[in-house]
């Protein structure tokens, strides 16, 4: 086997792992959460993240997909500032949703203003990036849309993003 041969099957190789992990980013949310957050130094190896879960993130992650399967009608998580609620559910797990239910409407209320404007400006920057595209190929964001409050997708769901104090006149939510 030449060496040019060799290269050529590492490269194949590499890129079934990182279908195999977009695979995975479909299903599960903590592999959404490492897959949409590549290390910088090498973006493309998708066993790299700069993402580090502990033992609390995955059991939040577990519960979060039991939400989104419709096994809990309500979840409250009670953990310390600073441990990874937001990251999970209020930036990675609309992202995810949407992309898993395109068609529906999502609503992620926070406790002011700004953070719902951040929460939806970040999880629009999810929604387009590669790695989304790559998990979701057929999940898009409506063109000429860049309210950081709303994000429709092209198969006609939204996600609005709202403080506690703010109007949800007329939309609902799955």
């Amino acid at each position: 086997m030449t060496e040019q041969s060799l290269e050529q099957i590492q490269r194949q190789l590499a890129l079934l792992k990182r279908q195999q992990a977009a695979l995975q980013a479909r299903e599960r949310l903590m592999a959404f959460t490492k897959f949409t957050m590549p290390d910088p130094t090498d973006p493309n190896d998708a066993e790299k993240s700069v993402y580090e879960n502990a033992l609390h993130h995955d059991a939040v992650a577990a519960a979060l997909e039991e939400v989104e399967k419709g096994n809990y009608q309500f979840l409250i998580l009670t953990m310390p500032p600073r441990h990874g609620k937001s990251e999970l559910v209020s930036r990675r797990l609309p992202a995810w949703f949407m992309g898993r239910h395109p068609d529906w409407n999502v609503v992620v209320a926070t406790d002011n203003d700004d953070f719902a404007m951040d929460f939806g400006a970040e999880v629009r920057k999810i929604m387009v990036s590669p790695q989304f595209k790559q998990v979701f190929p057929g999940v898009g964001l409506t063109r000429g849309g860049a309210a950081k409050d709303r994000h429709q997708t092209t198969a006609g769901g939204m996600a609005t993003f709202v403080d506690v104090g703010g109007s949800l006149t007329g939309r609902g939510a799955h």
